[in-house]
């Protein structure tokens, strides 16, 4: 669908606290970026959507030109992963949570304009992205793109087990605070506050 129109690109983005879900054909350097760096808070489509909650078009261009120093950079490296124009379609989901679903074009603006858009119907469309992966994702939770390592993913599962860092120090052959960074690290990527809060997230998403 998103090649016949005339784009490259489609992404589904699940906004709820700090945990932005993702479900996308975009490189995968460019999600691990955008999940890593927080970008969901800089992006303009974000904020586009969250002001207007219907159906817009948005060039990176145009964007570029009116932000700030963090905007353009945010917009040059999108350009370099081919990202410089789209269409979106906002939707509520409930509990304060927002979708946003895009089909994007590696070139400028060409004539795609949310107006040709039945409002009605692109929100139907979104809603039905949204409705789908909900009912195949594990639990009802679109799994957020992660970038867990190894190293981190283990000292999950042995805190899982009821292991505590300094058991994981010695059974992983660690100093007590490189265990102590890995488990930071993986609470940082989950989105959480306490180590109960990573392991129970990390479960659920089946990583461990």
């Amino acid at each position: 669908i998103t090649r016949s129109y005339g784009f490259n690109s489609f992404a589904y983005l699940h906004l709820h606290g700090e945990n932005p879900a993702v479900v996308t054909n975009y490189p995968r350097e460019w999600q691990v970026n955008y999940l890593d760096r927080g970008y969901a808070r800089l992006d303009p489509v974000v904020k586009a959507a969250r002001a207007q909650m219907q159906a817009f078009s948005w060039s990176v261009d145009e964007d570029r030109r009116h932000g700030n120093g963090d905007i353009r950079k945010f917009c040059d490296e999108a350009v370099d992963f081919g990202i410089r124009s789209g269409l979106s379609v906002p939707i509520q989901t409930g509990h304060g949570k927002l979708g946003i679903l895009t089909l994007s074009s590696s070139r400028p603006a060409h004539g795609s304009n949310a107006n040709d858009l039945d409002p009605i119907r692109a929100a139907a469309a979104a809603a039905f992205v949204h409705n789908k992966l909900i009912h195949t994702a594990v639990d009802g939770v679109i799994r957020p793109t992660t970038n867990l390592t190894h190293q981190e993913l283990t000292c999950l599962y042995w805190s899982a087990e009821g292991k505590s860092m300094e058991d994981i120090a010695t059974m992983e052959g660690l100093k007590y605070s490189t265990v102590r960074f890995y488990i930071e690290a993986a609470k940082k990527k989950l989105g959480t506050i306490t180590l109960s809060q990573a392991t129970a997230v990390a479960t659920r998403w089946k990583l461990i």
